[in-house]
């Protein structure tokens, strides 16, 4: 890998002027403090790498620097949001970095910037391979999509492992099962959430491995409440149609 060529990129984000692009397998974020013009514009700064030569998985040791793996990444202009896929943990930058190797403000999912563990601290604190993030007027969402659900949390976390307020796909935060444990879907449930999207009446998100998006008419979601529209799928309880549903934005 260089400044110019990726190994496989995952996500893309606007930040004010900046562009963002998670180069996924090369576990590293580009950040382009203006928006290219030309293929011979490079980035200026590399997140997760010491240096733009690197592609290596948890660079120097897991820590607030490096990443292994990440899946997608968000901002709102001001923080950057980044699911750390394999190290199941998202990291969040306060301000958009502007060094090489900068560290994360605040790590959730984990109890510190060293830990890396599957559900480290419980279900409840923990996660399980978060493959989507999402920044929307200062708050946070999150799927933890081999926990089976969607995080919230109602403000943008400022302390390690901090608890998210909100989750959907499960009846409270300590329950991981697919749909719930239960054999066929239903508008409550979720089987491998990935991409999601918010707006200012809405939460999208795609349901990989039941084939289908599922819609809640508020932001404001309660603790396991229902969706309110599916798409990919006749009715809420049959699986969608919708082989490998990943990634979703709102316009």
């Amino acid at each position: 890998v260089t400044d110019s060529l990726m190994v496989g990129p995952t996500a893309i984000a606007r930040a004010g002027n900046r562009l963002i692009v998670l180069d996924g397998e090369g576990s590293r974020a580009l950040i382009w403090q203006q928006l290219p013009l030309d293929s011979s514009t490079k980035p200026t700064v590399v997140v997760g790498q010491a240096d733009m030569r690197s592609m290596i998985d948890n660079a120097g040791g897991t820590s607030g620097s490096s990443l292994n793996q990440p899946r997608d990444l968000s901002s709102d202009g001001n923080v950057l949001a980044i699911a750390d896929t394999y190290n199941n943990r998202v990291l969040i930058w306060n301000s958009i970095p502007a060094q090489n190797f900068q560290s994360a403000s605040v790590v959730i999912g984990q109890a510190s910037f060293v830990n890396s563990g599957v559900n480290s601290g419980g279900a409840s604190l923990g996660m399980n391979g978060p493959r989507g993030v999402h920044v929307y007027k200062n708050r946070l969402f999150v799927s933890d999509c081999d926990n089976n659900r969607v995080l919230i949390w109602n403000s943008i976390p400022t302390t390690n492992q901090q608890a998210p307020d909100v989750v959907l796909g499960q009846l409270d935060l300590t329950k991981v099962g697919r749909n719930r444990g239960q054999a066929a879907p239903d508008a409550s449930t979720l089987d491998g959430p990935r991409g999601l999207a918010v707006d200012d009446a809405h939460v999208y998100v795609a349901d990989e491995r039941n084939g289908r998006v599922l819609i809640w008419n508020t932001s404001t979601p309660k603790t396991g409440q229902a969706a309110d529209v599916v798409l990919g799928a006749s009715d809420f309880v049959t699986s969608g149609s919708f082989s490998s549903v990943r990634g979703l934005h709102v316009a």
